[in-house]
């Protein structure tokens, strides 16, 4: 039998709101071992943060 996304997939889902610093989505990460985390409002996947968007902000930009 063929290994299905849902025996793969996290439950629940970290996500944060589309309104969230760069600090709660390094946490998530962090916390949850996760490279990417989902950005979620009104109860729709709005997009997704990558460990490599994170690299990119600015130097001396906060979290």
């Amino acid at each position: 039998m063929a290994t299905r996304a849902r025996d793969l997939m996290r439950s629940p889902v970290p996500t944060v709101p589309p309104d969230a610093s760069a600090a709660p989505v390094a946490k998530a990460r962090r916390e949850n071992g996760i490279h990417r985390v989902l950005v979620a409002g009104k109860g729709s996947l709005l997009g997704i943060v990558t460990a490599f968007d994170l690299l990119g902000l600015p130097e001396g930009r906060d979290l």
